[in-house]
């Protein structure tokens, strides 16, 4: 495990996920983004606990930035409540890939960070680490896989080629 982590992502929890694609678009010129309207997240556990959340995700690529999107439409708890309420916009986590999620999750365990949420979102593994506290903000590892890179392979090509139209498109997960 290399000491040193390369972020791709910043990811925002916001109140309306269409919304907030279509401002980021059209203020931030950043687009297009990929809407993933009420996403399936299989095995989710919150906190060590069996969970359920509704969320809708917008995923866009500006350079080699990813910028995430994320609605809660559930109140139920989860790790986007844990640190931005209901109706609040606000940074939620920055994501970097991992090539050993195990190894990964014994160093957080080992330096005292709680393991917020685990999962899988479109057959890929993901970890949040609640480092809300001391760096503000989540930290979220994703499994690298031939099939997560693929997809954000296709999220950053858009980005370099968008002209501006459409600045909000549909993307099925299989």
């Amino acid at each position: 495990m290399s000491p040193r982590r390369s972020f791709f992502q910043n990811a925002w929890v916001v109140d309306d996920v269409e919304a907030s694609a279509r401002a980021w678009a059209e203020q931030a010129r950043i687009g297009p983004f990929f809407l993933f309207p009420h996403l399936s997240l299989e095995k989710p556990a919150y906190r060590g606990r069996p969970s359920t959340v509704d969320i809708s995700l917008a995923l866009a690529q500006v350079g080699p930035m990813q910028i995430e999107l994320i609605q809660q439409h559930d109140e139920g708890p989860s790790q986007y409540r844990d640190s931005v309420p209901a109706g609040q916009d606000a940074i939620h986590h920055v994501a970097a890939f991992s090539d050993d999620l195990e190894a990964d999750l014994a160093y957080y365990e080992r330096i005292g960070v709680e393991l917020a949420f685990s999962g899988l979102v479109a057959g890929t593994r993901v970890l949040y680490f609640d480092t809300h506290r001391s760096i503000g903000c989540m930290t979220e590892l994703v499994e690298r896989t031939p099939s997560i890179e693929e997809l954000f392979g296709h999220i950053a090509e858009a980005g370099a080629t968008w002209d501006g139209t459409e600045p909000i498109r549909l993307l099925p997960l299989d």
